[in-house]
């Protein structure tokens, strides 16, 4: 009678789990496709908006932690094209007024040869969208993220890095009444294993779109003196075009 228990629990499990999906489908494979198919959508709420990249990069020098920007890139997607300046230390980001403003000190990249999809976009695009090409779903659990119910998938990387340095597994938090991912944290190894590294991407809404907020890389303490590099990252921020002000197409 101890099997028939174990089913039970197992079951049990299994329901409760399926309780939460809420919108998402409850087969794992069919999970990661429609958290990815809501990414590929997303990319589309790119053209309604100017967004800003921000790298930065903390450091430790004695007991003392020290911000330092390194880049803050304004973007704009339109006419069919990237568009990207750098932004100076002191420089406010703002809407461009017209198309032409666009050509002044914009480096242009194409936008249309990619398969639709931009050729510059956030890197947290990139891992969003290739989710399922980059993972295997080991199991779906329900948990819990700064108090919000949420499904939580173990991850296996599909393609193990060879010889090179890449992603090994990670675990992904997804929003189940809408099927989005919130987080996705990602361990990185060469193929034996050693200097494991992480990353953290998350996600949130926007001015009713979701797209990538932050992504943060914790330190490995290692460093050149009395400096040591405690994380580094990047964050998004956004300007959004009102109907008046959008730029095509």
């Amino acid at each position: 009678m101890q099997w028939m228990s174990k089913i039970g629990l197992q079951l049990a499990v299994l329901l409760t789990v399926a309780h939460a999906c809420g919108q998402c489908p409850q087969d794992l494979s069919g999970l990661l496709d429609q958290v990815t198919t809501n990414g590929l959508q997303s990319l589309s709420s790119l053209h309604d908006y100017v967004w800003i990249l921000e790298v930065h990069v903390t450091r430790l020098e004695g007991k003392q932690k020290i911000r330092t920007v390194i880049l803050r890139q304004q973007n704009v997607v339109a006419n069919g094209k990237m568009y990207s300046r750098i932004l100076k230390p002191s420089e406010e980001p703002s809407l461009p007024e017209s198309e032409a403003a666009l050509s002044a000190d914009y480096r242009v990249a194409p936008f249309e040869k990619c398969e639709s999809r931009p050729c510059i976009y956030p890197y947290a695009f990139l891992v969003a969208i290739r989710l399922r090409d980059s993972w295997n779903v080991r199991q779906v659990e329900e948990g819990e993220l700064q108090g919000k119910k949420m499904l939580v998938m173990d991850l296996q990387a599909k393609n193990l890095p060879h010889p090179g340095y890449g992603a090994i597994s990670g675990t992904a938090w997804v929003d189940p009444e809408r099927c989005r991912l919130v987080r996705l944290q990602t361990t990185n190894a060469k193929p034996n294993g050693h200097d494991q590294a992480q990353e953290v991407f998350e996600f949130g809404e926007i001015k009713g779109n979701w797209l990538p907020v932050r992504i943060e890389r914790p330190g490995d303490g290692r460093g050149h003196g009395r400096q040591h590099i405690v994380e580094s990252g990047q964050e998004y921020t956004y300007l959004k075009f009102g109907s008046s002000t959008r730029i095509g197409p």
